[in-house]
């Protein structure tokens, strides 16, 4: 297993959850600050006046404050996306084992199909390797097994890095969707910008709108409940021997000092693998067997429409 990996994605989605918060309490100063100056106005002759001045001081103030915090934020989650991609590519340059790729050769060589324990076994020798699973497949494909390896390959953990970015970029403008009233005032009137590749910021021909806030909201919380689904497979397979041992380590110290502080050690059973074996061949009956009960219920309707109506 990975620990760290386990720990990095927790720590991005926490700070997800830690933005939120200060999101939440600068719109609340600048509730506050408008609460103030609408109370002020009431006895002012320029009542409409003052308060125009004052929303547009407090808001650029807030605005500010806002993307001072989506900047830390975005340059910590990058910091982690940097983390993990290390300890992926770490896990893609482990060679395979010289016993795996013997058993594959001979197999390839006389046309051999792996059985279901076969196959357990070569999973076993491969040790999660991802180019290994590939590899595995290759052949199942070759001598036409019913058997066949699921796993999330590289290019959907570069998807999940993908995720990640996405996340950074786009936090900027993320309203609570109990502050959304307070963050349409921040925010009106002020364009919607977006970077172009070279990092330019263009107009758009729109504003930041309640609509743009809303989809915002939801792109954020979209990225996080993804990230939160990543922990398994990012924890339970991309990892070696090496990255096997340190976690090994880091579990028996968090139980040591559970004991130490006479508290019960945290019960933290290994994640998972996601690798799995599909027969195939079940698939393809099972798809057999309800096309058939299909088409039975079919006939058995029409042979009721011709007794009932005579056709």
């Amino acid at each position: 297993m990975n620990k760290q990996n386990e720990l990095t994605l927790k720590h991005i989605t926490n700070r997800a959850r830690q933005y939120a918060n200060k999101i939440s309490e600068i719109l609340d100063g600048y509730n506050v600050q408008m609460e103030k100056t609408k109370n002020e106005a009431k006895i002012r002759k320029d009542e409409s006046e003052f308060i125009a001045a004052n929303r547009k001081k407090h808001s650029e103030a807030a605005r500010r404050l806002l993307s001072k915090e989506q900047e830390t934020f975005a340059s910590e989650v990058r910091h982690d996306a940097e983390t993990l991609k290390d300890q992926l590519e770490q896990t893609l340059f482990r060679p395979l084992s010289a016993a795996f790729i013997q058993q594959i050769t001979t197999m390839r060589t006389f046309g051999i199909a792996p059985s279901k324990m076969q196959l357990e076994i070569l999973l076993s020798m491969n040790g999660g390797n991802l180019l290994g699973l590939k590899v595995l497949n290759a052949l199942l494909k070759e001598t036409n097994s019913k058997f066949t390896v699921q796993f999330y390959d590289v290019t959907d953990l570069e998807h999940d890095l993908e995720v990640i970015e996405h996340l950074a970029e786009n936090a900027d403008h993320f309203i609570p969707t109990d502050r959304h009233a307070i963050g349409c005032d921040v925010y009106r009137g002020t364009d919607k910008l977006i970077k172009r590749p070279d990092g330019q910021e263009v107009h758009t021909g729109f504003e930041w709108d309640s609509v743009a806030l809303l989809l915002r909201n939801t792109s954020v919380n979209s990225d996080v409940k993804e990230i939160e689904n990543m922990v398994q497979r990012w924890s339970a397979d991309i990892s070696t021997p090496i990255m096997d041992a340190a976690s090994n380590a880091v579990k028996k110290e968090e139980a040591e000092q559970a004991r130490v502080e006479g508290k019960t050690a945290p019960d933290d059973p290994d994640p998972k693998s996601t690798v799995t074996i599909e027969n195939t061949e079940d698939d393809a009956i099972a798809l057999a067997k309800k096309i058939g009960r299909e088409k039975a219920g079919n006939d058995a309707m029409f042979q009721q429409m011709k007794e009932r109506y005579g056709r």
